[in-house]
């Protein structure tokens, strides 16, 4: 969204200006960073998008209901499927819980782990299946 900006497609904001401002307003190197640009790379601009998104800068409240449209989007589908219990777990969890549909809201729980804890649970059940099945691993 900082390219159109930068070129008058769409309107600037706050957070489009502070954007730009970290690649000093070069739109090549913007283009070239996103090219290379890992995940974490990317998330590191999160911070930024929530605090101005509480400071209701428009970009940045349209970033945060995408969001939120996707997470209730997946849940639907698995409350659907007979998911009783939806935790939410990362760095944006806390700050995106108050952008979900209500709908989703009620089945949110806490988190009873970090990621590697589920993969733990997931792998020792498996592996307490195959035994009990008398599958070798």
């Amino acid at each position: 969204m900082a390219l159109p900006a930068f070129d008058g497609r769409i309107e600037p904001s706050v957070l489009l200006n502070r954007l730009l401002d970290e690649f000093a307003s070069d739109p090549y190197a913007i283009v070239r960073w996103a090219d290379v640009a890992r995940p974490a790379e990317f998330g590191r601009f999160a911070p930024l998008v929530v605090e101005h998104a509480r400071q209701d800068d428009a970009v940045a409240v349209d970033l945060m209901e995408r969001a939120a449209y996707h997470i209730d989007t997946l849940a639907a589908r698995l409350v659907a499927l007979g998911t009783e219990r939806i935790a939410l777990a990362g760095g944006l969890a806390a700050h995106l819980e108050s952008w979900l549909a209500s709908k989703t809201r009620q089945y949110l729980v806490s988190p009873q782990g970090d990621a590697l804890t589920g993969a733990l649970r997931l792998a020792r059940a498996r592996t307490d299946a195959e035994i009990e099945a008398g599958v070798e691993a």
